[in-house]
């Protein structure tokens, strides 16, 4: 699905759903290994939330989960206490981003929708939401992950974060 969104008005995708099973997952993306769990429908996954991706682990294709984001680059950080991540890489020429590039570190991001803001002239934001047809069937974004261990609010200790 290729969906062409005005140049203002609109902001990257932060918010998608995945509503589809396991069975439905493993079917398409003919995955080995599953360490989820009990993988529910999870209608709104947001920036920092735990979701399933697929990636390649030492015994072929495996399906976990990831938290959303990735560490910001070292000119954002100036002056702050937390690093909040990035959830969208845009400038593949950053030096930043090059490590994490490879197909070592690449992935599946599983979803059924996603939906994006339009700021309306009040400046209030709507979010629309896109699918590919009334069933919402299974679509995947491509992704990138890596270990990442940081504080990302003030509010939290420090974690160990595998990010996506």
């Amino acid at each position: 699905m290729t969906v062409a969104l005005p140049a203002k008005g609109w902001s990257i995708c932060n918010h998608y759903s995945l509503t589809k099973g396991q069975v439905a997952i493993r079917e398409i993306a003919k995955v080995w290994a599953d360490s989820t769990g009990n993988l529910a429908p999870q209608p709104a996954i947001f920036p920092d939330h735990t979701a399933p991706v697929i990636r390649m682990g030492d015994e072929g294709q495996k399906m976990t989960t990831m938290r959303w984001g990735m560490p910001s680059p070292s000119f954002a950080l100036k002056n702050r206490k937390a690093d909040p991540g990035v959830t969208n890489i845009r400038d593949l020429g950053s030096p930043h981003w090059p490590l994490w590039l490879g197909p070592e570190h690449g992935g599946l991001v599983k979803f059924t929708s996603f939906s994006e803001y339009r700021v309306e002239p009040d400046k209030s934001r709507t979010p629309v939401w896109f699918a590919r047809g009334e069933d919402r069937p299974l679509m995947f974004f491509a992704g990138t992950w890596r270990r990442w261990t940081s504080v990302r609010t003030i509010k939290e200790v420090e974690a160990d974060l595998t990010t996506s």
